[in-house]
């Protein structure tokens, strides 16, 4: 299910995690493992480009990875890797993360930390900052208090390193078609890039896509709330820019914008709606994701995943344990244990051959073979 279905109000400390420990999301591996492993590195065609030992695995994001790795002694490392596998950052870091806009987040082992530019050096330096999130728009969230306080101050800083929109934010998420949702004391708002609010506050607010954001009123009495329980958290709808109603609070879960199309949550199912509030795929299905060229991993209960395109049809029939999106052209999928990528087809492009992977982003992956 999509990360803004499963705990809306943690949404931003779940995407603190996501950012940080993205190699959760894709790997089976954990931090009890004491040893690197052979993860290689596939182009879309499945062809190995490198292999990079590592103890689990990363995403790339604009051509580059963070990728953890043990040191010799022991101690859990990171460095960034290029699209052929190269380190651009040798393996020495407490933290690397991805880069976005140009440039990465990084924690040296020496505790510098601020953002890197694609030559590894630091494009500025932030003393006072406790974490990062990848820039978007121009302006990325830092967090100014020291784990394991993840609920701020946050702030917003420019691609230079100044901090344009005060840290005084409980939560704050990346900006989208220039707006973020932050979290003040208890409810959530829209801001824009100056730091003014638009619109009134909300139990919750997630990004804008397609010129409308997911956001949750505290209405009793609707099935679905942050547990999967009635927890008065719910009463799902939409906003537009200027933070007015668009699509009334009438669901019990809402889902970002994507081609067209959100997932929204009515009882125990899943339906989608086009961007007028118009229901065009009935609730039918017991869990979803999001379209990607034109297809939507799904499922029910008892029965495997498949894909639906637009109209909410199986357009690849369900035969799988596992389904994610489609990015860059293929989707991952598990069969018989095995992970390996689809087409738009329905035809595997990459056989199912691996222990584990992760999915295609700047035309790579990383996967890793193994009973």
């Amino acid at each position: 299910m999509l990360l803004e279905f499963l705990r809306p109000g943690l949404i931003s400390v779940l995407k603190i995690f996501v950012a940080i420990f993205a190699v959760a999301l894709i790997s089976t591996a954990t931090s009890a493992l004491e040893s690197n492993l052979p993860y290689l590195v596939l182009d879309r065609t499945g062809a190995e480009i490198a292999k990079v030992e590592m103890y689990s695995g990363a995403l790339y994001s604009d051509g580059a990875a963070g990728v953890p790795v043990v040191s010799k002694s022991g101690k859990y490392l990171q460095g960034i890797v290029d699209l052929n596998g190269k380190f651009i950052v040798p393996p020495t870091c407490k933290f690397c993360d991805g880069f976005q806009e140009g440039l990465a987040w990084i924690e040296r082992s020496n505790s510098e930390k601020g953002y890197i530019l694609p030559t590894g050096e630091f494009a500025f330096k932030l003393p006072k900052v406790s974490s990062g999130l990848p820039f978007s728009e121009g302006l990325a969230p830092v967090l100014i208090r020291k784990p394991p306080n993840y609920y701020g101050p946050w702030g917003y800083v420019d691609t230079f390193g100044k901090m344009i929109i005060p840290a005084i934010y409980r939560e704050a998420h990346p900006f989208h078609e220039g707006r973020a949702a932050v979290r003040c004391d208890v409810d959530y708002r829209f801001i824009d890039k100056k730091g003014k609010q638009v619109g009134s506050d909300f139990a919750w607010a997630g990004d804008f896509s397609a010129g409308l954001a997911p956001v949750y009123f505290k209405v009793p009495g609707c099935y679905g709330g942050r547990h999967g329980v009635d927890d008065g958290f719910t009463g799902g709808g939409y906003v537009n820019r200027q933070g007015q109603m668009a699509i009334s609070p009438a669901y019990c879960q809402v889902g970002k914008f994507s081609e067209g199309l959100a997932a929204v949550k009515q009882g125990h199912k899943w339906g989608f709606i086009d961007t007028s509030g118009k229901m065009v795929i009935a609730a039918q299905f017991d869990e979803v994701f999001t379209f990607s060229d034109g297809l939507c991993p799904a499922h029910n209960t008892g029965e495997k995943w498949g894909y639906i395109d637009k109209t909410g049809v199986f357009a690849i029939p369900p035969q799988f344990e596992q389904a994610a999106e489609f990015s860059d052209g293929l989707g991952r999928v598990q069969l018989s244990g095995k992970f390996g990528f689809l087409g738009k087809d329905g035809h595997f492009v990459i056989p199912p051959i691996y222990k584990t992977c992760g999915v295609f982003r700047s035309g790579r992956v990383f996967a890793l073979k193994g009973q």
